[in-house]
């Protein structure tokens, strides 16, 4: 039995890798089983809850909301099985207080020791990051927070304010840490597969030598178009209500996604 734990992070190519899968299920079935987030509610909603408030009762709770989306699944050992979702590491930071990934190792220990308990110990378990290059990852973090939240901060600002977040290579060692022993961990770059028909999603399955024979190229989504910042900054700065900053945001967002600005063909760069 082999079980890869993909738990992100956010805004490191995903999205774009279970957009893949979910695509070309009907070509993947023979070569990977996979649960996507929309598979395990329970287990997302638990691992948000661990990362806001990081207390043992929370990780308990993870662990049994895991336990039951195991127990769901099939002893099928001819097919690896990716366990794939960037909530798996928490919330985003900058979200409800959440600083960084600190929830991120915890969770991952446990489990990793709930799939043992599920499968056996002769399981085979690998964690597998995708990480991103410091201020890259704050650019996208800080898009996605002025697009979800009255973010008010110049980049500037918030780049210094968040460094220490985008320490996601420190993440993936504190969680090679405390699963030594019981499974591997490795991460992949997206600056590594940017410009690749596949994106991530040809990144990880290179990474695992599963073939990626008749996959056609994947458009790369959720472009961060230019100026959209400074017009999405401006919104929430002004004394509009939140309500009518939300839908002017969206009016805003609409209009680069109508000019084709969020979305590019395989090949680019995101």
């Amino acid at each position: 039995m082999h079980v890869i734990l993909h738990p992100g992070f956010h805004k490191t190519g995903t999205s774009s890798l279970q957009r893949g899968l979910a695509a070309h299920d009907s070509i993947m079935a023979p070569r990977l089983r996979y649960v996507l987030m929309t598979e395990m509610p329970e287990v997302i909603r638990a691992a948000r809850k661990y990362s806001r408030k990081p207390k043992p009762m929370n990780l308990v709770a993870f662990g049994e909301a895991f336990d039951a989306c195991l127990e769901a699944l099939e002893d099928d050992t001819s097919r690896p099985l990716l366990i794939t979702s960037e909530d798996l590491s928490g919330l985003i930071p900058g979200k409800f207080g959440v600083e960084t990934y600190a929830a991120s190792s915890a969770l991952m220990d446990r489990a990793v020791d709930r799939v043992l308990a599920r499968f056996g110990p002769e399981t085979k378990i690998d964690i597998w990051y995708t990480t991103r290059a410091p201020e890259a990852w704050l650019r996208s973090v800080y898009y996605q927070l002025l697009r979800g939240t009255r973010l008010t901060e110049d980049f500037a600002k918030f780049q210094m304010n968040w460094a220490n977040a985008a320490r996601l290579e420190d993440v993936v060692a504190e969680t090679a840490r405390l699963v030594e022993h019981k499974a591997t961990v490795d991460a992949g770059r997206l600056e590594v597969c940017a410009n690749t028909a596949l994106g991530p999603l040809g990144m990880f399955l290179d990474r695992y030598r599963i073939s990626t024979q008749g996959l056609p190229p994947l458009p790369v989504e959720n472009v961060q178009p230019h100026g959209v910042a400074e017009e999405l900054l401006a919104i929430n700065r002004s004394k509009m209500s939140d309500k009518v900053a939300t839908e002017a945001k969206r009016r805003i967002l609409n209009k680069y996604r109508s000019a084709g600005a969020t979305t590019q063909a395989a090949g680019g760069s995101a």
